[in-house]
């Protein structure tokens, strides 16, 4: 029985230093877990406080040593706290060996060898759970203050994680803000600078601009200048001419009027009265047909100018020349009755009219000239002083083969044209159709018209550049030249 008892406190004993040691490995596995853990999660740390900057570390190496202190302070206070624990169990421990060695030795007398082998054991089993105890205190300070630390440090980094998180939640937003705002000021100033560089390539484009236009300018204002004194020179040069020719023209018309007498010729037996219509047989009728023919002597004439058909007179108007004929409408246009170059022209005979057989319509030319010369009073037909005198109402010609007068029935300006100037009919109708025509133009009633017998004399000269002034008259009574 007492070899039973003391193998059964052996083995509670080796029971007991096995429990130990599974709680040692226990401990040291879960302190190397920890560690492991630890490591981990310096490593972590080690990673996020790579990115922090150099000023970062320093600062959090700061906090640490502040937080050092008051840690090793609550360490070695929990210490002292721990050790009576620690020797109240081992003097349990000691006091309950030392029963169980004594109820040993009671029980089981056994030598004193044997005794001293248990008690050398003993000793050494103290030894070893003293050392264990101490490994143990020491091991569960160790993973205390390891703890302690790691809470310390795990709250340290969760604090610090959270300001880092929170500043780096800020600061990227900052750091956003910023950057947008340092791009902004950016293209802002990109943007001002490109609108300086474009207002400054305004700026000369407008400067080029000016310069190009004060050039133009003065170009322009030059040939302006060139084109006024050209005109000028021209207007001059024509004024001049114009009073040359007008100068010749006076001449030349004296020189006739002294060399040609106009006579009138008194009622005989070679004058012929042209019937006309009852209606046309008005007192001022009968008063033209009383007036006398005039006659002309175109020898004198002929031989200053063998172009010269005839002689015109129109009253109430300066009209009083030879009148020529040639081969076109346009010499005369040109020419002076001395054939000489003038463009003050002279008073001539479409070339298609016989002088000597007289068409249905007879049409004579002139220049209409400022000083009055040529058709320059053709236009007082139009004025009511002429309109108002009936006297004025008559033209007489003079040719070679006979004198004759005409009775005026149209008169009237009109944008050029040449419907007036048609000379030959298909037959009576179309000639009393074109007689109308030239009735209703008229500026005013004469209160006469148009027969199929009836001939006429037109007077065309130019009222504008663009309108002729015209006179249409009828032959109302002829004398044949024997």
């Amino acid at each position: 029985m007492a070899k039973k008892k003391s193998t059964g406190t052996t083995s509670k004993k080796k029971n007991s230093s096995a429990t130990k040691k599974k709680n040692s490995k226990k401990i040291t596995t879960q302190s190397s877990s920890k560690k492991i853990t630890t490591s981990k999660k310096v490593t972590t740390r080690q990673k996020t406080k790579g990115n922090l900057t150099s000023e970062k570390i320093k600062e959090k190496e700061n906090l640490k040593i502040k937080n050092e202190k008051p840690l090793n302070q609550e360490t070695s206070k929990e210490t002292k706290i721990n050790e009576p624990k620690t020797k109240s169990l081992s003097k349990e421990k000691t006091t309950n060996k030392k029963s169980s060695v004594s109820k040993n030795i009671v029980s089981k007398q056994e030598s004193v060898e044997d005794i001293m082998k248990r008690v050398d054991e003993v000793t050494r089993t103290r030894k070893r759970n003293q050392t264990t105890n101490s490994n143990l205190s020491r091991a569960r300070k160790n993973k205390d203050i390891l703890e302690k630390e790691k809470i310390n440090t795990d709250n340290e980094i969760l604090e610090k994680v959270n300001t880092e998180t929170i500043s780096t939640n800020i600061e990227p937003s900052l750091k956003a803000k910023d950057i947008k705002k340092r791009k902004n000021t950016k293209e802002k100033t990109i943007l001002i600078n490109q609108e300086h560089k474009v207002l400054d390539k305004i700026e000369i484009i407008k400067e080029e601009k000016q310069k190009k236009n004060k050039i133009i300018n003065k170009v322009l204002i030059i040939i302006i200048y060139l084109i006024l004194i050209s005109i000028f020179i021209f207007a001059g040069y024509k004024c001049i001419n114009w009073f040359k020719d007008n100068k010749k023209i006076e001449k030349q018309v004296k020189e006739i009027n002294e060399i040609i007498e106009i006579e009138e010729t008194p009622d005989n037996e070679n004058i012929e009265v042209i019937e006309q219509p009852e209606d046309n047989k008005t007192g001022q009728y009968w008063n033209y047909l009383n007036m006398k023919l005039i006659n002309v002597n175109f020898q004198e004439l002929k031989n200053q100018n063998s172009d010269t058909v005839g002689w015109i007179q129109v009253n109430g108007t300066n009209i009083n020349y030879p009148f020529v004929q040639t081969t076109n409408n346009d010499y005369y246009l040109t020419h002076a009755f001395d054939k000489t170059y003038n463009d003050a022209g002279w008073v001539f005979l479409d070339y298609r009219n016989n002088i000597k057989d007289l068409h249905k319509n007879t049409i004579i030319y002139a220049h209409s000239r400022l000083d009055h010369s040529m058709f320059g009073t053709l236009k007082n037909v139009l004025h009511t002083e002429w309109i108002n005198n009936p006297d004025n109402f008559i033209i007489k010609l003079s040719m070679e083969s006979e004198n004759t007068m005409w009775q005026v029935f149209s008169v009237y300006h009109i944008p050029t044209t040449s419907d007036y100037l048609q000379i030959d009919f298909y037959d009576n109708s179309e000639f009393l159709e074109f007689g109308n025509m030239l009735l209703n133009r008229s500026a005013y009633n004469f209160n006469t018209s148009i027969s199929e017998n009836d001939k006429i004399l037109t007077l065309s000269t130019c009222y504008s550049d663009t309108e002729k002034t015209v006179l249409h008259a009828k032959l109302i009574k002829r004398e044949v030249k024997e």
